[in-house]
């Protein structure tokens, strides 16, 4: 399994374990597309999209009573750039639909 983040002129790949599940891939790119953002954050802009074709990824971010683990990591980098005054949206869009 592998996941790629494109921002700008860069594109980030990472192999991951093929045990891993689609799940665990999908959520593991948000959490990396997440950690990019925090990492590399300019001056401007405060404002990031992320996009993925994972429906249960992004309806999973809105579980703030019981995320599992890495979605609570995410959902904690996600706070950490609201403090720093970064805003984060995501958004699903279906896999082939010609982007």
């Amino acid at each position: 399994a592998g996941i790629a983040i494109i921002a700008e002129n860069v594109t980030i790949i990472y192999k991951l374990s093929i045990e891993c599940s689609i799940y665990t891939t999908e959520a593991s790119a948000i959490y990396n597309a997440v950690l990019y953002i925090l990492q590399n954050k300019k001056t401007t802009p405060n404002d990031y999209l992320v996009i993925s074709n994972s429906l249960s990824s992004i309806t999973e971010l809105q579980n703030i009573t019981h995320p599992s683990d890495i979605f609570k990591l995410i959902q904690e980098k996600n706070y950490e750039a609201r403090d720093m005054g970064i805003d984060i949206c995501y958004v699903w869009v279906p896999e082939y639909c010609g982007i």
